[in-house]
């Protein structure tokens, strides 16, 4: 057998043994939770970035409508028309979940694009069949409120100096 100074030894060893890895493992969990906070923080920047994107291209794809409704090509604008409505539904999607409470869309403002959608999809399929009830004006309007609102979507997601997209409104 050992002798109780060898015994010592040994539970002083295995004890200084524990602390070093009890010490090893407290470090290891702290740096998975940074780096799953570092994670997450890129994730939102990501999904920032990604908002704005989305929402610049609906704008930019609204412009492209305006000019085929200007030239009186209905059909290729209805054609337009059912991507924007989706971008259009998925700014309003955004707005209303992604951000939470301090990016909520004002429900006045969700009512109004969603309005506006339906509006301008009525006034494409009037026009593309040369309705008599096409009304150029309640087009034009609707398009003018779907332009507000992507603009205002679009100046609710402003850059921080760290590139981190947040929203505004």
């Amino acid at each position: 057998m050992l002798g109780s100074g060898v015994l010592g030894v040994l539970t002083w060893v295995g004890t200084v043994v524990g602390a070093v890895g009890l010490a090893a493992t407290w470090w290891q969990a702290r740096s998975a939770r940074t780096a799953a906070e570092s994670a997450k923080e890129g994730v939102k920047a990501l999904e920032g970035r990604l908002d704005l994107s989305s929402v610049a291209r609906a704008y930019a794809q609204l412009e492209n409508l305006r000019t085929l409704v200007e030239s009186g090509r209905f059909d290729a604008a209805q054609s337009m028309f059912s991507e924007l409505k989706l971008m259009v539904l998925d700014a309003l999607h955004l707005g209303t979940s992604r951000h939470g409470a301090g990016g909520a869309l004002a429900a006045e403002q969700a009512a109004i694009a969603r309005k506006a959608v339906r509006t301008v999809e009525t006034q494409l399929s009037l026009g593309a069949r040369e309705e008599i009830s096409f009304q150029p004006s309640a087009l034009a309007a609707a398009m003018h409120g779907l332009s507000d609102f992507l603009g205002e979507r679009q100046s609710a997601l402003k850059f921080t100096s760290d590139g981190d997209a947040r929203s505004r409104s």
